[in-house]
């Protein structure tokens, strides 16, 4: 876990655009931070049922921090925005209305897969560094806190 808290992203280990945002986080992650588990893994299942979010606010990216859970769009934008490095400057788009954000997040959400592709099974490239994503929940920063928010 990272000195300033909890950065935990889970996302749709076997979808095309989803890995490749997850490269993207990577390499420009300077400070290490952010950490990854996959929404099919038994890890992702059980941080979302401790988070109890729905089917639907859980279908693409989650992202947990100290400040809070963010789904969808928000979670996007907050990602940035933790980034820094520059990409903190497209959190400005979080003016623009949730629902406008996450209609516009839900349509790239159903199409990604026939864009960019689908994976048969979620892997981890070497060229990641494997400590950043939890495969155990042994691994798991402690999240008690936030699920009593």
């Amino acid at each position: 876990m990272s000195s300033d808290g909890i950065h935990l992203i889970l996302y749709d280990g076997i979808c095309t655009l989803c890995d490749g945002s997850v490269h993207w986080i990577i390499r420009h992650d300077k400070n290490d931070r952010f950490l990854f588990v996959t929404l099919q893994s038994a890890v992702g299942n059980s941080i979302l049922n401790q988070l109890k979010l729905s089917k639907r606010e859980s279908n693409s990216v989650v992202y947990v921090t100290n400040k809070g859970i963010f789904t969808r769009s928000s979670a996007a934008l907050q990602i940035l925005k933790d980034l820094g490095n520059g990409w903190h400057i497209f959190y400005v788009f979080h003016i623009v209305p949730r629902f406008v954000r996450d209609t516009a997040y839900d349509f790239i959400a159903r199409i990604r897969y026939r864009i960019f592709g689908r994976k048969k099974y979620c892997e981890f490239p070497e060229d990641l560094d494997r400590k950043r994503f939890i495969l155990l929940e042994n691994d798991l920063p402690d999240l008690s806190s936030l699920i009593n928010k």
